[in-house]
């Protein structure tokens, strides 16, 4: 079986795609009309995201602008009423997305009243509700249920779990908007924030590895490395998640004397991902492959020969080694092909990452192991996973079973996550998707940007909504980047280690924690207006 190889050189994994308002949003965050392209995805009918519902099913197309709604009703013809419902509860779960943003706006002594005037009952249960509940109290068929909760894997969370607020969307959100793709891959993103955070006298750091938030009294003032170097600030933003601020970062005294919950009531981390990274050598049109994703379901056949993906999802968490050959739901995504620098390079080389997601419990045992030394029992799991991904992948892409195709097979795990994202528990997009984080006020107050404790904000997918695609994985391209904005150097209490701060870079991605937030990201901006110092702490 291949495993990485120096001769296969992969480009940057892990964004799937954007959106077209990606450029406005950079050209405002640069301050300038010089931003990297971003191209429309999507084959010669518009198609960029494919759902197979079993094994040898042909693919249903989801096109730009929503143009697969006809064929999903020819699909189904008898079901028009139950898919004019779906669009109609769709419809709307996408405006309470915006209407939830409106909220974490508000001052939270203004929340009780606008979740009143804002969303009616029946929108606040089918947030809390899951997709496979909304959608069998609309009396689907199984067939239609699972096409339409095809693209769950994007939400990180299971459809019978997570908000029908996030399965809905996903599913429409993209092909409403349009999917692209940065020219240059995503590390553009990050190689045009970085003059901007400098013009304004930012500094931006990695392998920067934060030990805790510094507290003096009841205001957060700065923050200690893991060398032990301190640097102070007047406001610190963290992206590094609710649950890595508040129980790792944050001071437990601190944490107390604010009675700030450690744990989100109700609300665990997400699932993991185990991530196959795949390098293959040929020409794309012969190994069946574009810039469309694959989204692979698995289904058993029920009563009246009807498709359950709901079985076989049972199935797969309970155990994924003893479900079925084939039963195991995974994304199958090509980034090489979605970035038109890389194509006119390297036209024979292409890049494919397969998701499947994954608890943490599976790869628990050997969470205390260094990584890249763990023990032969935990590699030999990596390679049960990595020989059972490829035997799926070989059936819907059988092209790449050839000799000298396959060049780079290499495996990842929540433990990858947790080590080089730094992730409570290995999860893969933040605190779990389900209705409970979105539709309760309690949680939602938790989550607020502006914290308990004096000059300590949070920002990034925890305080609203995951939006980020997983980061790469792959040896080479991992860092931990902390951001450090300022508008002068940072207040730095050095402890004797003249080689800590040379050598810097930048990973995929590793600004975008600057832009991301709400109130806390306002804070950031007219920090920087005033001359203030602030500390930006990124995981991942």
């Amino acid at each position: 079986m291949p495993l990485p190889s120096p001769n296969h050189v992969l480009p940057i994994l892990g964004l799937h795609y954007t959106v077209p308002w990606s450029v406005p949003i950079m050209k405002l965050c640069c301050l300038s009309e010089d931003v990297p392209p971003f191209d429309l995805l999507g084959e010669e009918d518009d198609a960029f995201d494919k759902i197979l519902v079993g094994e040898g099913s042909s693919p249903f197309r989801v096109r730009q602008g929503e143009k697969h709604l006809g064929e999903l009703y020819a699909k189904f013809p008898d079901e028009k009423d139950k898919i004019d419902a779906f669009i109609r509860l769709s419809d709307d779960m996408m405006l309470a997305v915006k209407k939830l943003l409106l909220v974490r706006l508000l001052p939270a002594w203004t929340r009780p009243l606008a979740w009143r005037l804002l969303f009616s009952a029946t929108t606040i249960k089918n947030i809390r509700s899951s997709a496979k509940e909304v959608l069998g109290e609309l009396g689907m068929s199984p067939e239609l249920q699972t096409l339409l909760c095809g693209l769950w894997i994007d939400t990180g969370g299971r459809p019978d779990e997570a908000s029908f607020m996030m399965t809905s969307s996903v599913f429409r959100g993209l092909a409403k908007e349009g999917a692209c793709y940065p020219r240059g891959s995503s590390q553009v993103l990050a190689e045009r924030l970085i003059p901007v955070i400098e013009r304004y006298g930012g500094r931006v750091l990695v392998r920067a590895a934060v030990d805790t938030l510094i507290v003096e009294d009841g205001s957060c003032v700065g923050v200690r490395l893991q060398n032990g170097d301190e640097i102070f600030a007047k406001q610190i933003v963290s992206s590094a998640g609710y649950h890595n601020t508040m129980q790792k970062l944050l001071p437990g005294e601190a944490a107390e004397a604010k009675c700030v919950p450690k744990q989100v009531p109700g609300v665990k981390d997400s699932y993991g991902f185990v991530m196959l990274n795949v390098g293959l050598r040929g020409d794309p049109k012969k190994l069946g492959v574009t810039n469309a994703n694959t989204w692979y379901n698995p289904v058993n056949e029920g009563p009246g020969g009807h498709c359950d993906m709901w079985s076989p999802l049972d199935e797969y968490f309970a155990d994924p080694f003893t479900a079925k050959k084939g039963g195991w739901p995974m994304m199958v995504t090509f980034p090489s092909m979605k970035d038109r620098t890389w194509i006119q390079e390297h036209p024979d080389m292409v890049s494919c990452q397969v998701l499947a997601l994954a608890k943490y419990e599976w790869f628990e045992a050997w969470k205390d192991e260094p990584c890249e030394k763990r023990s032969a029992e935990y590699n030999a799991l990596k390679d049960a996973w990595r020989d059972r991904l490829l035997e799926q992948c070989y059936k819907i892409f059988p092209a790449w079973e050839s000799e000298g195709v396959v060049e780079v097979a290499d495996m990842s795990t929540p433990l990858t996550i947790e080590h080089y994202l730094r992730s409570s528990r290995g999860g893969a997009v933040g605190l779990d998707q389900t209705g409970k984080r979105y539709a309760d006020p309690e949680v939602v107050d938790i989550l607020d940007p502006v914290t308990p404790v004096k000059n300590l904000f949070l920002t990034g997918q925890d305080t609203f909504l995951y939006t980020a695609s997983c980061k790469p994985l792959t040896h080479e391209s991992q860092r931990n980047p902390r951001v450090t904005q300022t508008r002068r150097p940072p207040q730095v209490r050095r402890h004797p280690r003249p080689d800590h701060w040379r050598g810097y870079g930048v990973q995929d991605g590793g600004l975008l924690a600057v832009v991301q937030g709400c109130r806390a990201e306002r804070a950031l901006s007219q920090a920087v207006k005033r001359g203030r110092s602030l500390v930006c702490l990124y995981h991942g």
